[in-house]
């Protein structure tokens, strides 16, 4: 094992190369380093401690980063696909225009990190941690996300859930997405907190229309039947004529 003082110095050094060496003599922490464009693909790091690492560009595709700590790390334009990062910790991590397509994220942490324009397709992310997460543009095509935790997370722009398996996710209050997704993410299994209402009859709906309660009898209509205020409104004008 090195001192901490010579780690510090390696570390203002570090290359691939040398990274793994020290791994291999049982070296753990490697926070703070930085390496542009490393190449660690298929490598094997599990429990490694890359906090605040800096690895731009760096190529990890296949990498074993299961149990490891990558808290703050930063891993633009990273190439993380098919890796295992099974029960990581990336809390705040920087993953912008990464490529995680097919990576193993079962169980981690990733809560407040950054997933701009990230490519998570057919990526596992089962029972993971994704809350107050900044997610835009993301590819979730074909994604697992059977118990995924995504509360208080803000899905800007465009976000590709075809062929995710949402079952049991929980999206908190799902901001971002449009009221036809997230009916949708509900039929498919998702849990979407805010919207855990019961879901009213027509002949109740109907009942508040009379009732003169018809911007209540609208918004529920829309709810339960997902369709446009205009669509909702004219629809329940004919139903109440038809009822009186």
């Amino acid at each position: 094992m090195f001192s901490i003082l010579q780690l510090v110095c390696e570390k203002q050094g570090m290359d691939t190369k040398r990274l793994l060496e020290l791994y291999g003599s049982g070296e753990r922490d490697f926070h703070g380093i930085a390496i542009d464009k490393a190449d660690l693909s298929g490598q094997i790091l599990k429990k490694a401690i890359l906090d605040r690492a800096k690895l731009y560009f760096a190529d990890m595709a296949g990498v074993n980063l299961r149990a490891a700590s990558l808290k703050v790390a930063s891993l633009n334009y990273a190439n993380l696909s098919n890796a295992n990062l099974r029960g990581a910790n990336l809390q705040g991590a920087d993953l912008r225009r990464a490529n995680l397509s097919g990576a193993n994220f079962k169980g981690a942490d990733l809560r407040r990190t950054y997933l701009g324009q990230a490519n998570l397709r057919g990526a596992n992310l089962e029972n993971a941690n994704l809350s107050e997460a900044d997610i835009w543009d993301v590819d979730l095509t074909g994604a697992n996300l059977f118990e995924t935790k995504l509360k208080k997370v803000h899905f800007r722009n465009a976000c590709l859930f075809q062929g995710a398996n949402v079952e049991k996710a929980r999206l908190g209050e799902a901001w971002g997405l449009s009221e036809a997704e997230k009916q949708d993410l509900i039929a498919r299994g998702a849990i979407i907190e805010s919207l855990k209402v019961t879901i009213l009859s027509d002949a109740e709906i109907i009942k508040m229309w009379l009732s003169e309660q018809r911007i209540d009898a609208i918004r529920e209509y829309r709810r339960s039947h997902n369709v446009g205020l205009h669509e909702a409104f004219d629809t329940l004008q004919k139903l109440a004529t038809n009822h009186q």
